[in-house]
């Protein structure tokens, strides 16, 4: 397991007690967002935070309920999010994933690693 998974662990648990509210650290999808522009809102607010942020892919957007995520559809979101750090954010934005089973399903977890240079920002090339 990577160091900063247990980090996104402790905040996904915080996140997901007895009322299920996303914290400023992290951020969980049920999927990919089709929109680029808000994916690379996304990824630039975590680079923008101290110790950056972490996505986590497999849990209902609403509710909070686990769904667990395919490793097809998780290669997609490295994918498209790798790209959009590339191109969609400035300065280049870095990431790294983990699929990491928790409490019987399986999760992606992203962190987007804090940039070295504030602010941060995204615009999505025409």
């Amino acid at each position: 397991m990577k160091n900063w998974v247990n980090k996104a662990i402790t905040y996904l648990d915080k996140s997901l007690g007895k009322v299920a509210l996303e914290l400023n650290e992290i951020d969980w999808k049920a999927s990919l967002s089709p929109k680029n522009d808000k994916l690379c809102q996304h990824i630039s607010s975590f680079s923008n935070l101290p110790g950056g942020g972490f996505l986590v892919f497999g849990v209902n957007d609403k509710t909070g309920e686990l769904i667990g995520i395919d490793r097809i559809k998780a290669t997609e979101i490295v994918d498209k999010l790798s790209s959009l750090c590339r191109d969609g954010v400035s300065p280049l934005v870095r990431i790294d994933h983990s699929i990491e089973t928790y409490k019987e399903q399986s999760l992606l977890f992203i962190h987007i690693y804090e940039s070295a240079i504030k602010l941060c920002t995204w615009q999505i090339k025409p």
